[in-house]
């Protein structure tokens, strides 16, 4: 059994131009190395503060759909490889 600990984690995304689009810090409990478990309630709760009618407010659907194919597309990606980020090795 593994102990549950408390913990932050900092993030930042940039565009390919290298402007940071945006950063932040999740902090929390994880029992999972690399504080996976955590980044992943994270996820979720910013998940669940979206509403699509608010794209909808100042026509811009077309990039909620955009964004939402994006995390679609990540989650995929997610579960098909072992290790997402560096180097994959397919999941067995």
């Amino acid at each position: 059994m593994m102990t549950v600990e408390k913990q932050s984690f900092q993030f930042r995304s940039e565009s390919a131009s290298g402007k940071v689009e945006v950063e932040g810090e999740v902090k929390g409990s994880f029992r999972i190395p690399g504080q996976d478990d955590m980044k992943l309630k994270a996820v979720l709760a910013l998940l669940h503060s979206v509403d699509q009618g608010n794209f909808k407010k100042v026509n811009e659907v077309e990039l909620f759909h955009e964004l939402m194919e994006q995390i679609e597309s990540t989650i995929d990606q997610m579960k098909r490889y072992d290790h997402f980020q560096g180097h994959r090795l397919e999941s067995k």
